[in-house]
C-alpha cells in the first residue's frame, strides 16, 4: 500500500483545482494525510474509519479538482481506498463498484497488489478488470428485442451534483457509463468511454453505484445486462 500512497502524493499537487484549493496549498497536503491515515486504519483492522475518511477526500476532489492531467489517478485512488474499507466493512456491492471505477478512471488498478489487505483483498479480487466467462448479454437494440424479453426500468436514478470546480469553469458534457445490471438490478462493473472528463466521471460513477432497477427478464426470468447509463451534465448560465 507504501506504493499507492506515494503515488498519491505525486498526483495531487499535479492536479489542477479551483482557485481556491490553489490558494490553500493545505487543503492539498490535508487529502494526502487523510488518505494514508485510512491506509494506517486497515492495518489496524479499522476499516469503517478508513473508509469514511477516503469518502470524506473522495467526495472534496469531485468538488474542488477542476482538471489536470493527473485528476484520473487522484480520483482513482480515493475509489480504490474507499473500496478497501467498504470491502472490509462487509458493504460487498458498494465495494465492487468503486473498485470498478477506479480501474474505469485508472486502468493501471486492474494489477494492484491487494494482498495486504487480508479480507478486503478476498471480496475485491473478482473485481479485478479481466475477460471472465460468462459475461452479461447485451441488452437488445430497439427495434431487436425478442418479444419475451424486457428491458431493465429504473427505480432510483438521481442525478449527481454538479462538481463545483467545473461548474466555475462552465463545463459540462455526457458521461457513459457501461455496466452490468444483475438480475437483482444493482449495477456492477462500471466502464467509460474514452475520452471522458474525469472530473465529472467521477461525480457520476459516485451516485450511480445507488441506482436501482427492475432488472432485464427474458422469458420472465430476471437476466443480467450490459447496459449504458447516461449522465448529462449542463450548468445553466452558459453558454
Amino acid at each position: 500500500m507504501k506504493k499507492i500512497i506515494t503515488a498519491t502524493l505525486l498526483v495531487l499537487l499535479s492536479a489542477t483545482a479551483h482557485p481556491a484549493v490553489r490558494q490553500r496549498p493545505t487543503v492539498i497536503d490535508r487529502w494526502n494525510d487523510q488518505l494514508a491515515k485510512a491506509n494506517d486504519s486497515y492495518s489496524r483492522g479499522d476499516w469503517a474509519k478508513g473508509r469514511d475518511l477516503a469518502d470524506s477526500v473522495l467526495v472534496e476532489m469531485i468538488e474542488l479538482i477542476a482538471s489536470g492531467p493527473d485528476a484520473s489517478s487522484a480520483l482513482a485512488t480515493s475509489f480504490l481506498l474507499r473500496a478497501i474499507g467498504e470491502a472490509g466493512s462487509g458493504e460487498t456491492a458498494r465495494a465492487a463498484w468503486d473498485y470498478g471505477a477506479a480501474q474505469a478512471l485508472h486502468p493501471a488498478f486492474a494489477s494492484v497488489d491487494l494482498a495486504p489487505f487480508g479480507r478486503a483483498a478476498t471480496v475485491l479480487e473478482p473485481w479485478r478488470a479481466k475477460p471472465r466467462e460468462g459475461e452479461p448479454a447485451q441488452a437488445p437494440e430497439h427495434g431487436a428485442t425478442p418479444s419475451d424479453f424486457t428491458p431493465p426500468r429504473y427505480i432510483q436514478n438521481k442525478h449527481p451534483s454538479y462538481p463545483g470546480a467545473k461548474r466555475f469553469q462552465c463545463s459540462g458534457g455526457k458521461v457513459q457509463i457501461t455496466s452490468v445490471i444483475n438480475e437483482a438490478g444493482e449495477v456492477q462493473a462500471p466502464q467509460l468511454s474514452a475520452g471522458v472528463d474525469p472530473v465529472l466521471a467521477a461525480a457520476a460513477l459516485n451516485t450511480v453505484r445507488d441506482w436501482r432497477f427492475v432488472p432485464a427478464a427474458l422469458g420472465g426470468h430476471p437476466k443480467a445486462v450490459t447496459y449504458i447509463l447516461s449522465v448529462n451534465f449542463r450548468v445553466r448560465g452558459c453558454l
